[in-house]
């Protein structure tokens, strides 16, 4: 697996995973309504310029981009804003990779807003629950967790 920098020519595929991953990977913990809320949040030009603005990776196995993330500076260390793994890459170490990328850079705090679905991710590489979270996205919450390690 390798791993690059964001460069924008990446965007069409991380939407296409930001979506794939909310409609197939979430939909067990969160409902119709909520991923529909979820999925209204992509927008090309806004997350380019904040992948821009920010330390942001794809992982790429056998020539096609399977996930990615970002990482950016906040109170001391390093919050991850978004990490998401197509829907067809899940359980096969790429978001893994990058967390190990994404955690060198800011460690040893980091923080991150995790979905319900991520959570035991999170848990098993050493993050603990600070508070369970409402996010609100087009009027709808969607429960998720402040995970922090550090």
């Amino acid at each position: 697996m390798n791993i690059y920098a964001y460069r924008e020519e990446f965007l069409p595929r991380i939407i296409e995973i930001f979506k794939g991953s909310v409609r197939h990977v979430c939909a067990a913990d969160y409902s119709a309504v909520q991923t529909a809320a979820w999925l209204g949040g992509a927008n090309y030009s806004a997350w380019d310029a904040r992948f821009k603005g920010s330390n942001t990776f794809v992982a790429e196995e056998d020539g096609k981009i399977v996930a990615f993330g970002n990482i950016r500076q906040q109170d001391g260390g390093g919050y991850i804003d978004m990490l998401y793994t197509s829907k067809d890459f899940q359980g096969r170490g790429a978001a893994t990779a990058l967390c190990n990328k994404m955690e060198g850079i800011y460690g040893p705090v980091i923080a991150a807003h995790s979905s319900v679905t991520a959570l035991p991710f999170f848990l098993s590489r050493g993050y603990r629950i600070v508070r369970e979270n409402t996010a609100v996205r087009c009027g709808v919450p969607l429960k998720n967790y402040l995970v922090a390690k550090g």
